[in-house]
C-alpha cells in the first residue's frame, strides 16, 4: 500500500525526513528550494493544493500531508510516529484521519516514540454568539465564502444535513492543525478544477485581484500568535476533512491516538 508524505516547509529543519519510512516530497516557501510555492506563504494550504495539482493524475494510494517541523505543540512526539500508522489495518471506511497527536499546553519535544500523550486533536468551534471558524468572518461572510467555494447546491445540501432548522452554520467540529492522511479516492472525488480554484485564492490575494473570496480570506487573524497571517489557511484548516469527504461535523474513527494501528517493528 503506497504512501506519499507531502511536507509543507517554511523555515523548519527537515532533517527528520531522512528517517521517514515513506517517499517524501517537500513543497517549500523558499525560492531557493525545489517545488517552490510562491503564493500563500503564511500557511500550509497553498503547498497542499500545489501538490495535488502537480500530482492529481499520479497520486499514491495514501497521501500524508504534514508541516515541516518534526515536533510542535500539536505533535510533541516526533511526526515520524504518525508515519508508522499501518494504513492496511484501517477500517475500509476510514479514508481520512488526523496525523496530529499530543496533550494541548505541553510543549516538551519528545524524541522517543512512546505514546506519552494520547489525545485526538478535535476542535469544536461553538459559542453563544454563533461565531464560526474563522471568527474573523461574520456568519454571513462565512456563508458567502462557502457558497463561493462549493457552490449553492452543495452548500444547501450541507445545511440541510447538518443544520436543517437554521440558515447559518452554528458551529463546526474538525481535526485541528492541518496534518492528515487522505486516500486518493477522496482527493479524486473532486475535480482538478476545484483544487485549481482553491490555489487561485492564494494567487489572487498575493496579486491583489479583486474578487469576493480572496477579499474575505485575506483578512488578518485576530489571534495574538498569528496576527501576521491571513485567515485563508485557518479557513481551510476547518474544511480539509469536509473537502475530502467527511461530514462537516467531524467524527473521527479513532478518538485516541494510541488506538491507531501502528506497524509492528
Amino acid at each position: 500500500m503506497s504512501i506519499q508524505v507531502v511536507v509543507a516547509k517554511y523555515k523548519e529543519n527537515i532533517d527528520w525526513i531522512k528517517k521517514c519510512p515513506h517517499d517524501t516530497i517537500v513543497y517549500s516557501k523558499s525560492s531557493a528550494d525545489n517545488n517552490y510555492v510562491p503564493h500563500g506563504k503564511d500557511g500550509e494550504a497553498s503547498s497542499y493544493f500545489r501538490y495535488i495539482l502537480d500530482h492529481y493524475d499520479d497520486l499514491k494510494e495514501w497521501t500524508l500531508f504534514v508541516h515541516g517541523h518534526e515536533h510542535h505543540w500539536h505533535h510533541p512526539m516526533s511526526i515520524l510516529k504518525s508515519c508508522e500508522i499501518d494504513t492496511k489495518s484501517l477500517p475500509k471506511t476510514c479514508k481520512f484521519f488526523s496525523a496530529n497527536h499530543g496533550k494541548w499546553g505541553i510543549r516538551d519535544k519528545y524524541t522517543d516514540y512512546q505514546l506519552q500523550h494520547k489525545t485526538m486533536p478535535i476542535m469544536i468551534n461553538k459559542n453563544t454568539r454563533r461565531d464560526v471558524m474563522p471568527s474573523e468572518l461574520t456568519s454571513d461572510e462565512y456563508t458567502e465564502a462557502l457558497i463561493q467555494l462549493f457552490g449553492v447546491e452543495e452548500f444547501n445540501a450541507m445545511m440541510s444535513k447538518n443544520f436543517p432548522n437554521s440558515n447559518k452554520i452554528e458551529y463546526q467540529i474538525y481535526p485541528m492543525s492541518s496534518q492528515f492522511y487522505v486516500h486518493k479516492d477522496r482527493i479524486l472525488a473532486r475535480p482538478k478544477s476545484f483544487y485549481q480554484a482553491c490555489y487561485r485564492i492564494f494567487e489572487d490575494m498575493d496579486l491583489k485581484r479583486d474578487n469576493t473570496l480572496s477579499k474575505l480570506l485575506s483578512k488578518k487573524a485576530k489571534c495574538a500568535h498569528y496576527q501576521k497571517r491571513r485567515i485563508a489557511g485557518f479557513f481551510f484548516e476547518a474544511l480539509w476533512h469536509y473537502i475530502f469527504g467527511e461530514e462537516l461535523l467531524y467524527r473521527p474513527v479513532y478518538f485516541a491516538y494510541n488506538n491507531y494501528p501502528f506497524r509492528k517493528k
